[in-house]
Parts: C-alpha cells; structure tokens; sequence
C-alpha cells in the first residue's frame, strides 16, 4: 500500500488506515498524508502530539505536562528604594523549572545597600541556589564579572572581583554612580 491508498483502510475511508513503506517499516495515514512512520531505528510522527493527561518518558512518574509562558514585572529594589525599570521580561517554565530574561538599566545609584531584583514569578525552591546569568554592559575599563543568587522570589547581585586579590561581594547602589546607564542582561534558570 501507499500513504494515498493503504493496505489496511476502512470502507468509507480508503484513504486512512495502516500501510508498508518498505522493508520492516510501518506507516499510518490520515487523509491520504502519511503521518506516522515506524522502523526498526527510528519513530516519526509529522503531526503535533497532544496529551491530555502529560507524557511519561522512560518509566519516569514524572509527567511533563507542565508548560507555561509569559511576562513577568521585575522590580529592582537598592535598599528602600523600588522602581520597575525593565524591558523584555519574559519566563518559561517545564515543570519545576523557570528560565527568566530581562533587560534592566541603572541610571545611577547612591544607596549603600545591595541590588536586588525582585519579583520572580514564581518562588525558588527552599534552598538559597547561586547562579551566573547576568551580563553587564557598564562601559567599565576593568569589568568585573557579576552573578546572582535566587532566595524565595529574589535575587542579589554579587560581583565578582576582577582580580585574585579581590573577593566576591554583593553589588550596591554606589556601583552605579560612576557607571552610568548600566545594563543588566538577566537570563535566570532556577527550580521551584
């Protein structure tokens, strides 16, 4: 048989059904189109799949049944100071796991209190977790190298000291006063 015209049809639907491509293979055909094709090294399928009830891989208890996508409203909060100065905002999240980006810039800053970003959308996992993911544009000679870490629905800015004499510290408001219009490219993955 062919994809058009299948071995295994029904008789008011010739052009659906079960058919042979070839040797050890298997195909399955909607409309005349072929839309599953099984061998003995590989399973494609030319049409989305739709689970309503999640797919299970590999005997795991765990469904992914869990997308989502969106935009979220950071807050940037230098001691008691909060404004949202943010653009592209945007979350993915697969189960327990969240993969935020944003792009945030800093005019200037005279708080000595840390740099947080806040307002995650969704609350990390009960242990406080480091991560890199934050690029800085600051028009520094000697850039240093920034990182975060992720507490509830949180994070700090650390920074990293761009030599071996210099240790890790948090990034406060007084960084930003001579770094004018900092820029903050934030890419953040944390569990839930």
């Amino acid at each position: 048989g062919t994809a058009a015209l299948p071995t295994h049809s029904f008789y008011s639907d010739t052009n659906t059904g079960m058919y042979r491509p070839g040797v050890d293979n298997l195909g399955f055909t909607v409309g005349g189109q072929s839309k599953v094709f099984l061998s003995t090294t590989q399973f494609n399928v030319a049409t989305p799949i739709v689970a309503q009830q999640g797919i299970k891989l590999g005997g795991n208890a765990i469904a992914l049944d869990d997308y989502e996508e969106g935009t979220w409203t950071p807050q940037m909060e230098i001691g008691s100071n909060v404004t949202t100065t943010s653009s592209n905002s945007v979350y993915t999240k697969i189960g327990n796991v969240v993969h935020v980006h944003s792009e945030v810039t800093f005019a200037t800053g005279t708080s000595t209190a840390s740099v947080k970003l806040k307002n995650l959308p969704f609350t990390v996992s009960s242990t406080v977790r480091y991560f890199r993911g934050v690029s800085v544009n600051d028009y520094a000679v000697n850039p240093e190298r920034y990182y975060i870490y992720v507490n509830g629905t949180d994070c700090v800015f650390r920074v990293m000291g761009n030599t071996t004499s210099t240790g890790s510290r948090n990034l406060n408001g007084s960084d930003l006063v001579d770094n004018f219009n900092m820029i903050f490219f934030i890419h953040i993955t944390y569990r839930i």
